[in-house]
């Protein structure tokens, strides 16, 4: 309950007489309505009284409680803190007040700041020798003290506010109290066209082939690792390892990249737009610009094998390839053997040449299924293989390689052997071998090469 509730009739005793209501006992009704209503008007007025000093939520109203009401104990309190309360008499002059002395004065309560004798309180307050600390009176902006912080120097929460509204009008006036043109000015922000064009995105090269020159506005004040700027070179390709760029005179730095790589000639062409960032650390801490979208070059390294003459031996190995190859290619060239057995390339890691797990098939007329290697049909011995297989790598991680080719064989007749399959290994490729079905005849005629890639 916020506040005591108000007393009010409920049976109006002389109403009941009127109406000859049942129960009642002789009484003089009228003289009891107004005994009861002399009662209600007494509840409202404690009620009403007590809201003077209590609010709904049952603490004290606020400014309620002035000096004279200390307890004193409380005063004995203020007292041990070197507070002494001068109350009910107040402030009076040409007394002396030593620091910490409390005296109401008007509506205001106000500490002695220094010791004094007091003289006109008005003037002892100016002199700094009075501090208000409360004032029963609602008190104004202008009285209530300000720290001064930032760009505010007000020691008043009024004159503050004056001055930060000041400050706001001043910064407005960027926006509405000038020319659109003037405010974009003043903000550094680009215009519609400006955006259009594109004219911030990239910086134009007013330097050489090898020594870039760009001019950014605003300004860049000093070079610092993180630093990108976009350029539009406009001189030739350069063609030495290592072109500068220099902004805003702040010094030419060398171009790297791929994280310190020296360049290459053409890496930055004629008219082309390149992005370059700044690092602090490159060039032995000197600073230097990494061209991070050089040219894209196509680079194939293809790498022709030995080869080896299929003139003996019942197999024949390559064993080196190195790891990353990703096709290889078989080429046979007039190879013949000296029996009917077919041909088998088995592919081979670490752990040896595997001669198990492969799904192949080759066809000459009709198809044959190979598991223990990658086959081609011989028919008939002295048959002459000129042709060529490709080994593809499928999935490196799982080390899968797929194969196809077509091999042309005895050129009297012109016959033409297809084939296909593939092949896990248990780890990377690095060897291939060709033999036999049976692994005992001997070839007899021609050689074998690789490439790979």
């Amino acid at each position: 309950m916020s506040q005591p509730p108000v007393y009010s009739p409920i049976i109006l005793f002389q109403q009941e007489e009127t109406n000859q209501v049942a129960g009642r006992s002789t009484v003089r009704t009228s003289a009891l309505d107004v005994e009861l209503a002399a009662l209600a008007a007494f509840s409202l007025a404690v009620v009403s009284n007590l809201s003077y000093i209590q609010r709904d939520d049952k603490e004290l109203r606020d400014r309620i409680l002035k000096l004279n009401a200390l307890s004193t104990e409380v005063l004995a309190l203020l007292g041990s803190a070197g507070f002494t309360v001068h109350d009910p008499i107040g402030w009076v002059t040409a007394t002396n007040y030593p620091a910490r002395d409390m005296v109401k004065q008007g509506t205001g309560t106000y500490v002695s700041v220094v010791a004094h004798t007091s003289g006109t309180f008005a003037t002892d307050l100016t002199a700094g020798k009075w501090l208000l600390i409360f004032d029963s009176n609602a008190q104004t902006a202008s009285q209530v003290t300000f720290t001064p912080a930032g760009t505010i120097a007000a020691s008043n929460v009024q004159a503050a506010i004056e001055e930060a509204a000041s400050e706001a009008v001043q910064k407005a006036s960027n926006l509405s109290d000038v020319t659109a043109a003037t405010a974009r000015t003043n903000l550094s922000v680009p215009s519609k066209a400006e955006i259009q064009n594109q004219t911030f995105v990239y910086w134009p090269d007013t330097g050489t082939a090898e020594a870039l020159v760009i001019t950014p506005s605003p300004s860049i004040a000093a070079y610092a690792t993180g630093q990108r700027v976009s350029v539009k070179k406009t001189a030739n390709a350069n063609a030495t390892t290592t072109p500068t760029l220099n902004a805003n005179a702040l010094g030419a730095k060398v171009i790297f990249k791929n994280g310190g790589l020296a360049l290459q000639a053409n890496d930055m062409l004629a008219n082309g737009h390149y992005e370059f960032e700044y690092d602090a650390a490159y060039n032995a801490a000197a600073g230097g610009w990494e061209l991070l979208n050089p040219r894209a070059s196509v680079s194939i390294s293809f790498t022709l094998g030995t080869e080896q003459a299929t003139t003996s031996g019942t197999s024949i190995d390559f064993t080196g390839i190195p790891a990353g190859a990703k096709r290889i290619t078989i080429m046979f060239k007039g190879v013949s053997t000296s029996g009917f057995d077919d041909l088998l390339i088995q592919l081979g890691d670490s752990g040896g040449v595997e001669n198990a797990g492969y799904s192949a098939v080759s066809f000459q007329g009709v198809a044959v299924s190979f598991t223990t290697g990658f086959g081609l049909q011989v028919g008939a011995a002295g048959n002459v293989h000129n042709g060529a297989i490709t080994l593809t790598l499928e999935n490196a991680a799982a080390f899968s390689w797929c194969a196809s080719g077509v091999v042309a064989y005895d050129v009297s007749t012109t016959g033409v052997i297809t084939m296909g399959g593939s092949k896990s290994l248990s780890a990377e490729l690095d060897r291939i071998r060709i033999t036999t079905v049976g692994g005992t005849e001997t070839f007899d005629a021609g050689a074998i090469n690789i490439s790979y890639e």
